[in-house]
Parts: structure tokens; C-alpha cells; sequence
């Protein structure tokens, strides 16, 4: 039942297949209904078959991008499947995920949607081996191979095999092998359902499971390659490259290689298109000779740049090729907001901001780790877009400096934002405890020293050692059903008293953390010592929290005595390791210890306990926390999870950019000194324009002149120049309008963030004329 559960709160309801229910209408199910779900599910798995009316797909055609649509090629098929299919599909796929990432039976070099693993590492892995041969001087030879309609020609009969291989036979082994058998599929076009045709081939469309099947018919494609060639694959997108000193040398490593691959393909069923594969030279040497590579007979093209997972790699690796495609595709999203930016009837700020960041910079942002590499002046192309994007986003003026649409924006400079992303990658690269080549990025190492992050501290991921639907662990939240705001603290302890009165044959161990500003510390308190430690300042209070179960298991291991429970009034912590099915890293760890005692016959209960409810233990443990937190003599042991170091970068980008907007000579920098992004959502999207244009202190106003190329306006009564200051504070023609509006504040609060404030100006403005001018 758990496992229906947690499929259905991952479900989004979007479109239904061929029975026309929503995840929306399951999701909604009440206890009984779950139930009669559940016996489907285990009568379908005990047979071993699926309902034939659940083999069939129906099929959307999608029109491809610049594609003939009187072409079968042109468009893109989208399979939709029946619902209650689907979530069945996705707990089977669960548990045979786990048995292949526990039992490492996919390679290492697949990166393709498997946890831990996405593109970026796939993209770094190609980058660092770029590095090398430049760095190195050598010449290097990559393969972009393209595999035709991979999925189409997938081998259902391999796929068998190798499952029969790793389930030895059993219920899932059967239920897998039915469901390839007797696919059938509609095409729906125009409202119309076509007949019924059977796909003789292939793993079925739109199926979670068939994604986890298909990895695992293709993974054997990796031992078509051996040192010195080296490969990288997601799902289906391969490379595989060779670097040396020589040409030659890099012919006939990769010639052998492709020819291994020939022999495979011919085996497994899958088919490669010369054509449209392509082989790339990188090196510095400006003579290298011949690189011909043959595939089925036909020689591989050669380009002088590749498009691999949607980063363009050029043979000198300039990123002039890729910042160009950034370039062309971001230019074509920002028209969208163009449209929906107008600053009299446009978007509010916060919802265009939302926008740009999905259609623009997150394509900027992909593998900006990677391309960051780039001359200042190619990064600046790509800078540009962003610029404008953001600047329409907020209304501002055409000549507002950068660092105040930024500012203004509630967003770092793109320099800055750069190596955020680089910080928080390295950081999730250790995470995953990777043990490929480390990252070439010493820059941003030193930087992680400067800030005292250590890497090695990180608590890493790792694979859950039992099946998580087995869930042979007990976690007691009794107390939890009590409200604290309607129970006192005697009555806490009377239900305390009365629970652990069944526990009397377990020793209690309590645990608490305690942090402050810049310290924090765990307790241990045990029957016959008490435990105290110190982490690093890093570290959240919930990650303190689970570090002190996990020190109080690891403590309770080794002790003669059998049963133990662990008492923590950390509630979040005890939810995120029943959390089984998804837990966070440190959950992870706490559980497989936990497995640990299990294997050596020890019996561990955890358990919620309020705090502050004078249970005598707790409240030791709080003391001792609070000790261990503020005693310098006590020594640092490893702690910070990834989730803590990402806060801790983003805490240092910020500060960052706070100091180096400080610096700015900026008119936005006279009346706002935080980088905080100021909000009223009171505002209409013409006010909030105006008030954006104001803050920044160029407006059509004051600076139209820069755009008709014309000398600085002056005030007609004054003789001064206008500036946008003068016209608020300043200006004798506007003194009469500024006492009827009581307008009396000084610059910085008359622009700032109050809600009044904005109103007030908002009036004046139109009072005088000037609303429209701006």
C-alpha cells in the first residue's frame, strides 16, 4: 500500500490514456478504493499477466520543429497509456531500479535517468577528457554516434534474457516478459482513433518501466569499448573518444572501437546511421593529418563542431559555436516576452521574472559550469540577452544600468550566477561520491577553502542496503497526534509514561542538537555516559538532529546490551526516515545502519518525544546539546549535507553580490543598498514600471534624449538638469502638488518599498501630468 501511495503523490495529472482517468480521480481514492486497488495490483503480479485492454497505447502525433509534417519522420509520436497501467508500471520499475542500482548491474557509464546521474555529468566527463588533450598537447578523436529509432528496435527477446539472468526466474521476471508481449497502438489525429496495429518490435512508448528496460538492453554497448577509448552514454545518446600523442594512434583505437560496435549492433538488434553521426578533432596542433573513420563502410563526417545533450562542442573549444546557439534560441523565447511585457497592460514583474527564468536563463544556465571557460567577450553575447530579458521583465528603461536591473530584478549578475552553479555542482558531484575523474576547477576549489568548506565532510549518497517495501524498521510517533498547542507538558509526560511503559525491556537513549549563530552541537545520553560532539556551523539544526540518532545507533551497536530505543523530539527527522521510498542522504544513512544492527541481532526502536515537556531525559539531552555546542574543546566530526552547503553557497553568492552592489555608483544604489527584490503586489504593471523606472533613475523623461541622440533635458523653471531626484524633491513647479499629496519624505523613502509611499507617488505623478512621461 505504501508503495501506491508514494507513486501517486510523484503523479501530476495531465492526459489520460485510453480509459480517460485522470491521476487527479485515484489520487482521491478513499481507503476502501486503495484497497480494491491493491488486490488488482497483487492478483495482476501473483498471474503474472496484464490485462490486454492495458497493452494498448494511443498514440499523439506531435509535429517536430522545421520538419516536413507530410513526412512520417516529421512528427513526434506521444504515447498515452491507461492510468491505473501506469502507476502499476511505476512500482514495479521501483523495485527493479533498486535491485540494479544495489547490484550495480548498469555501468557506471551510463548516465541516463538514473538517480544521482544527469546530463551535466555526462558533459563534465567529455570536458574533462578535452582538458587533458589540450592541456597535454595531445590530439584527441570523438565519435557522436547516433543510434536509429533506438527504442523502436529494441530487442524484447534480450531484454528477457538479461532479466532472466539478474531475477533468476519469479512473479516480476513473468510479469515484465507478458508485459512486452502483444503491444498494440491507435493513432488519434484530429479527433479521429485509427485502427488497431500491433508493435511487432521495440519496448513499448510512454511506459516508466520500458525506460529502465531499455537501459538494461543497451548497457552491454559499453564493453565495445577499451582503454585508451573511453565512452559516455545517456539512454541512448553515445560518444566514445581517444586521445594521443599521434594521429594514428587515435585512428586505430577508434576505427577498432567502431567496429566493435558493428559487431554488436549486429547481435543486439540496433542499427547506426553513419550519415548522421559525427567525428570531432580537438586539439591545439594546427597539422594533424587524416582522421577517417568508416561505419557500415561509410565514413563518418567530419565536423568542426558537435552537438552532444544540447552543448555544442567546437574543435579549439572557444564556445563560439554554442554561446551563438544560446544566442539564436534565447532570442527567439525573449519576442514571447516581449509581447507579454508591454509596461501599460503586461505581466506583473514577478510572473514575467518567473517566465524569463524558465524560457531564457535556464537555458543559459545549462552547463554554464561547463562553457564558463569562454573569453569574457564571447560571454558577454549570451550576457546581453539576459540583460534584456530581466530589464523587460521589471519595465525599465532601455538605458538602465545592468547592475540595477539586476538589483532591481532580486537576481545576481550573470558573472556572479555563474559561479554559484559552478560551487553547488562540485558540491553535488562529491554528494554523489563519485569516483570518476575529479573536476578540473581548482578556481572554485580555492574559493571553497576560502569560505572553510571542506568536501570531504560532505555527507554522501548512498544506495539503500534493504528493499524499502520491506520496511522492517519501527519509528513510534504516538505523541505526535497530540497538538502541542492543546496539550501542557504534564499531560505529555503522562502519555509519554504510558507509552514506553511497553518498552521496558529497551534501554533509552535520548538525543537533541542544539545551534546557534555560528555553532552547533549534538548530545548522546546514554544509560552508563553521555555522548557530546561537535559539528560544523554548516550544518542545519534538522541535519544535527538526524546526525545525533545516527551517532546514538552507531554508539548502541557495539553495546552488549540487545534493545535499545532512541528517543528525539526532532519530528521531522523521524517522518524523513519513514520516508523509506525517498529518503534525504542522511535518512539513507541512519537506515542502513539501523540494517546494520539488525544483522548483528540488535533490536533499535526509534521514537518522538516532545520537548520541553519535562521529560527528564530530554531535557538532559537539550542541556548537553547546548554544552557541546559552546565548548571550543570539543572537536568538529563530519556533518554538512548537500541541502546545507547549497543554503551556505547561495548565503556566500548573496553576500557577494551585496558587496559588489554596494560599490556600484548607481542612482538605485543611493536609495537601495540591500539586494533584496522590493514587492508590491498591490501595483498594477504600469505603476509597478513607473516605480521600477523611478528607483533606477533613468526614465523616458530624463534619459529619451540617449535614444534620439539629443543634449540632456534641463527644468524649465529650475535650469537645472532633470533628473528624476529633482522632479520629486527638488522642483518649485511641483511644490504645490507635493503638500496637496503630503509628499514630504526624503528619496529613499518616497521610492521604497512602503505601500503608502508607492500610492503617494503614484498620485503625484498623475496630478502633474507626469504618469505618462515616464
Amino acid at each position: 500500500m505504501q508503495e501506491i501511495i508514494f507513486t501517486l503523490t510523484k503523479c501530476k495529472s495531465h492526459s489520460p490514456g485510453p480509459d480517460s482517468i485522470p491521476y487527479i480521480f485515484i489520487q482521491n481514492f478513499g481507503p476502501n478504493s486503495l484497497k480494491l486497488t491493491l488486490t488488482i495490483f497483487n492478483r495482476i503480479f501473483t498471474e503474472g499477466f496484464w490485462p490486454s485492454t492495458w497493452k494498448n497505447g494511443t498514440v499523439i502525433p506531435i509535429p517536430k520543429p522545421e520538419k516536413d509534417k507530410f513526412k512520417s519522420d516529421g512528427y513526434r509520436p506521444i504515447t498515452l497509456l491507461n492510468t491505473l497501467c501506469k502507476i502499476l508500471e511505476k512500482v514495479i520499475n521501483y523495485r527493479l531500479t533498486w535491485i540494479l542500482e544495489k547490484h550495480k548491474y548498469l555501468s557506471k557509464h551510463q548516465y541516463g535517468f538514473r538517480k544521482n546521474k544527469n546530463t551535466i555529468d555526462n558533459l563534465t566527463q567529455i570536458n574533462h577528457e578535452i582538458n587533458q588533450t589540450l592541456k597535454k598537447k595531445q590530439i584527441m578523436g570523438l565519435v557522436n554516434l547516433d543510434i536509429s529509432k533506438a527504442y523502436d528496435c529494441t530487442w524484447r527477446h534480450n531484454i528477457v534474457v538479461k532479466l532472466n539472468q539478474i531475477l533468476c526466474q519469479g512473479k516480476t521476471l513473468d510479469l515484465i516478459t507478458d508485459f512486452l508481449k502483444d503491444r498494440t497502438f491507435k493513432v488519434k489525429a484530429n479527433g479521429h482513433l485509427s485502427k488497431e496495429f500491433t508493435q511487432e518490435n521495440g519496448v513499448p512508448q510512454g511506459s516508466a518501466l520500458s525506460v529502465t528496460l531499455f537501459l538494461l538492453a543497451i548497457d552491454d554497448i559499453i564493453q565495445s569499448c577499451s582503454l585508451p577509448t573511453k565512452c559516455n552514454l545517456f539512454a541512448d545518446d553515445f560518444s566514445y573518444s581517444c586521445r594521443s600523442n599521434n594521429i594514428s594512434s587515435v585512428r586505430k583505437h577508434l576505427q577498432t572501437t567502431t567496429d566493435n560496435l558493428v559487431e554488436w549492433a549486429r547481435n543486439t538488434g540496433f542499427k547506426f546511421a553513419p550519415t548522421k553521426s559525427n567525428l570531432i578533432i580537438f586539439t591545439k596542433k594546427r597539422k594533424v593529418g587524416e582522421l577517417l573513420i568508416t561505419l557500415n563502410n561509410k565514413q563518418i563526417p567530419i565536423k568542426k563542431s558537435v552537438k552532444i545533450l544540447g552543448i555544442f562542442f567546437d574543435c579549439r573549444r572557444t564556445w563560439k559555436t554554442h554561446i551563438h546557439y544560446l544566442k539564436s534560441s534565447t532570442s527567439q523565447s525573449l519576442n514571447i516576452l516581449k509581447i507579454l511585457s508591454h509596461t501599460s497592460w503586461g505581466g506583473k514583474s514577478r510572473t514575467l521574472i518567473k517566465i524569463h527564468k524558465s524560457i531564457i536563463q535556464s537555458k543559459i544556465h545549462y552547463g554554464s559550469n561547463i562553457y564558463k571557460s569562454a573569453s569574457q567577450s564571447i560571454l558577454k553575447k549570451i550576457d546581453s540577452t539576459n540583460n534584456t530579458g530581466l530589464r523587460l521583465a521589471i519595465g525599465a528603461f532601455r538605458s538602465s544600468p545592468i547592475y540595477s536591473i539586476y538589483n532591481t530584478a532580486g537576481e545576481p549578475i550573470p558573472e556572479i550566477k555563474r559561479k554559484d552553479l559552478s560551487l553547488k555542482y562540485i558540491t553535488r558531484y562529491y554528494r554523489s561520491n563519485n569516483t570518476n575523474p575529479p573536476l578540473e576547477d581548482s578556481e572554485s576549489y580555492d574559493e571553497l577553502e576560502k569560505y572553510g568548506i571542506d568536501l570531504k565532510q560532505l555527507i554522501v549518497r548512498e544506495q539503500l542496503s534493504t528493499p524499502p517495501w520491506t520496511s522492517p524498521y519501527e519509528i513510534n510517533t504516538d505523541l505526535s497526534a497530540f497538538l502541542k498547542t492543546q496539550t501542557s507538558p504534564e499531560m505529555f509526560k503522562r502519555y509519554f509514561l504510558s507509552i514506553i511503559e511497553n518498552y521496558k525491556e529497551y534501554q533509552e537513549v535520548y538525543t537533541d542538537a542544539s545551534k546557534t549563530q555560528d555553532q552547533v552541537g549534538i548530545s548522546i545520553i546514554l544509560k552508563s555516559k553521555n555522548i557530546l560532539m561537535k559539528l560544523p556551523n554548516t550544518c542545519s539544526i534538522y541535519t544535527a538532529e538526524a546526525i545525533a540518532i545516527l551517532e546514538a545507533i552507531k554508539s548502541v551497536i557495539d553495546d552488549e546490551y540487545p534493545k535499545h530505543i532512541i528517543l528525539s523530539d526532532s519530528l521531522s527527522t523521524l517522518y524523513s526516515i519513514k520516508n523509506q521510498f525517498k529518503p534525504v542522504d542522511i535518512a539513507t544513512k541512519i537506515l542502513n545502519n539501523l540494517n546494520e544492527a539488525l544483522s548483528k541481532n540488535k533490536q533499535i526502536i526509534l521514537m518522538w518525544v516532545p520537548g520541553h515537556s519535562g521529560i527528564e531525559g530530554n531535557e538532559l539531552a537539550d542541556k548537553q546539546a547546548k554544552i557541546a555546542a559552546t565548548n571550543p574543546k570539543i572537536a568538529n566530526i563530519a556533518g554538512p549535507s548537500y541541502n546545507d552547503l547549497k543554503r551556505h553557497i547561495s548565503h556566500i553568492t548573496n553576500t557577494k553580490w551585496l558587496n559588489t552592489w554596494k560599490q556600484q555608483n548607481t542612482k538605485l544604489n543611493t536609495i537601495k543598498r540591500c539586494i533584496n527584490r522590493w514587492i508590491n503586489n498591490s501595483l498594477k504593471r504600469k505603476e509597478e514600471s513607473v516605480l521600477n523606472r523611478l528607483r533606477i533613475g533613468h526614465t523616458r523623461l530624463t534619459h529619451g534624449y540617449l535614444m534620439a541622440k539629443k543634449e540632456p533635458p534641463s527644468c524649465e523653471v529650475c535650469g537645472v538638469q532633470l533628473t528624476v531626484k529633482h522632479i520629486i524633491t527638488e522642483c518649485l513647479k511641483f511644490q504645490r502638488d507635493r503638500q496637496i499629496i503630503g509628499l514630504d519624505s526624503p528619496l529613499d523613502t518616497a521610492l521604497g518599498p512602503n505601500t503608502e509611499e508607492n500610492f503617494k507617488m503614484i498620485k503625484f505623478l498623475k496630478l502633474t501630468g507626469l504618469y505618462n512621461l515616464i
